[in-house]
């Protein structure tokens, strides 16, 4: 075992397996080069170490998801096999994993892997401009996959596993003020096609949807798996027991999410009408979706947020124009679709209600992490306490 340089001024550790020369690239560094040569000695002496896998990373990453898919059946008994993954987790990591890892590593022997080329890839993503959610989430796939091939032997250890990702970034909503909600709510108003059923009126789905929004602060997800069996109106409540989430309806991650949520007037009322809008339509019953599309399934998100959102937002002048990087126009909305859930946990405080039915409201599982999130609202009402109050002052 020896360390070699090559033409190209990288360095590289060159030993025999089974009579057959073997090269392992690692990189210009001859310090590196002079760090590995050590580690694989001594792993040798140990009995541990392993000759790098010659399999491309691509090849290695197919038969992974193959064995991961877990729509796959088995050969025997026609079980399906267990993947630990969900449907909608496994779409997303053979998305990404095709479309932004193989395309860069997919070529490169599984073996000569190093951290520094899932650096490469981290910073050439980010070079794109992709958030760093985004990053995140093309290097999660990447380092379950190469933890597998280490357990399997043919990786000494995970090269993602001390990758350098970019800080994991927290979304913080923000209120949206009373003058912008009218103008939004407005706004999906004037853009409502006319009803068939009730004589070319106004089909106001998508206003009613936007008032029991801002008024009980469900997710987008959690409005789409909402169902009639839900909505109480006995007892004025909102039960949330599922969300619609990657074209799966799951219940919720955590208890907390598991709840009720008090049906404000302006949410029933809008209720009352979707009911009414429903019935026509022969779609009122329990397991029926309160806000589905035309032929019954759940509203797709992104279709959502481009036609119906973004739209609203167009028209009420929320946003600005922009130009990206290949001189084409794009529409920055002002406001997200989340800022809603925001607005409707900032005015229940801003009201001064009771933090355990904010803590309700927002599915949170401790009410300290309501008063955490939205301590910047807390800090406001004892500015206003201040000026309005003095304990000391005689009455």
């Amino acid at each position: 075992m020896a360390v070699v340089k090559r033409r190209s001024g990288n360095y590289a550790i060159v030993y025999r397996v089974n009579g057959r020369q073997i090269w392992e690239s690692i990189g210009p560094s001859k310090r590196e080069a002079d760090r590995a040569e050590r580690e694989r000695r001594r792993a040798a002496d140990r009995g541990e170490w392993i000759a790098p896998s010659r399999i491309s990373l691509e090849q290695f990453g197919r038969d992974w998801l193959l064995i991961r898919d877990p729509s796959r059946v088995a050969g025997t008994g026609g079980g399906r096999t267990r993947t630990r993954l969900e449907a909608s987790t496994f779409e997303q990591y053979a998305s990404v994993l095709e479309r932004h890892v193989f395309p860069r590593l997919g070529a490169r022997p599984l073996g000569s892997l190093r951290t520094a080329d899932v650096d490469a890839l981290i910073h050439e993503l980010e070079a794109q401009g992709k958030a760093p959610g985004t990053v995140r989430n093309v290097i999660v796939p990447l380092r379950k996959m190469l933890a597998d091939a280490v357990r399997q032997g043919l990786l000494i250890a995970n090269p993602a596993s001390n990758a350098d990702l970019p800080p994991a970034q927290d979304f913080v909503g923000q209120e949206i003020p009373s003058k912008h909600t009218e103008a939004i709510r407005e706004a999906l108003a004037e853009r409502a096609r006319p009803d068939p059923l009730r004589d070319g009126e106004p089909d106001l789905f998508f206003a009613y949807l936007f008032d029991v929004a801002v008024a009980t602060g469900l997710r987008l997800g959690e409005l789409r798996g909402l169902r009639w069996g839900d909505v109480d109106f006995e007892r004025s409540l909102i039960r949330v027991r599922q969300a619609y989430s990657r074209r799966t309806l799951k219940r919720p991650k955590t208890d907390a999410g598991n709840r009720s949520v008090p049906l404000f007037p302006s949410a029933e009322a809008a209720m009352r009408e979707l009911a009414a809008r429903a019935f026509a339509r022969g779609r009122f019953a329990d397991e029926q979706l309160v806000f589905p599309t035309e032929r019954g399934t759940p509203l797709d998100g992104s279709n959502f947020n481009h036609g119906v959102w973004s739209k609203a937002l167009q028209r009420a002048g929320l946003g600005e124009w922009t130009v990206d990087g290949n001189g084409k126009r794009r529409w920055k909305n002002r406001y997200r679709f989340h800022d809603l859930r925001h607005t409707a946990v900032s005015r229940l405080v801003a009201e001064g209600a009771d933090v355990k039915l904010v803590q309700a409201v927002a599915g949170h599982s401790k009410s300290s992490l309501t008063l955490d999130r939205y301590t910047h609202l807390t800090d406001e009402r004892v500015r206003e306490a201040a000026k309005r109050f003095d304990p000391a002052r005689k009455r």
